[in-house]
């Protein structure tokens, strides 16, 4: 408790001298975490971040998908409802959510919310991402964006 405690001190002690974004970076280094990722297709990043809520009068996990647009057109794409897998392959699933539709515009964020009633302290997070075919005017799939996903960061 007390390395925890000294860790902690002198990532403020650095964030202070240098600023957020350095941090952000010594701390994805030192604990592995992915919080962002960057969709193949299109100049957009995905983080997250999971908070407690309620949904239908339920305590749940909001899982808060951040999609940030860095290029300098707008982007269209379908996303599925994102899922989440742990180590022991049990599949956590969103509460009544479906593929959304989302068009970015150059340098926006969009902010989507997913209710989970379980999450895993640790695991994958999963989200398909689907183009719409020019010639046949349906949605393929594009990619799979994969996150390491934890719940106490």
């Amino acid at each position: 408790m007390r390395k925890l405690i000294a860790i902690a001190f002198l990532i403020g002690l650095v964030s202070a001298l240098t600023g957020c974004s350095e941090v952000n970076k010594l701390v994805g280094s030192i604990s592995g975490i992915t919080k962002e990722g960057e969709l193949k297709a299109f100049p957009v990043t995905v983080n997250y971040e999971i908070k407690s809520g309620t949904f239908a009068m339920r305590k749940v996990y909001m899982l808060r998908l951040i999609f940030h647009n860095h290029g300098s057109e707008s982007y269209s794409f379908a996303i599925s409802a994102p899922v989440v897998v742990d180590s022991s392959g049990t599949t956590y699933n969103c509460l009544l959510c479906t593929a959304e539709y989302i068009t970015i515009y150059p340098d926006q964020k969009i902010v989507k919310e997913y209710p989970f009633e379980k999450l895993p302290d640790s695991g994958n997070l999963y989200i398909d991402v689907y183009v719409k075919d020019e010639e046949t005017g349906r949605f393929k799939k594009s990619e799979t964006l994969k996150l390491s996903l934890h719940k106490t960061s």
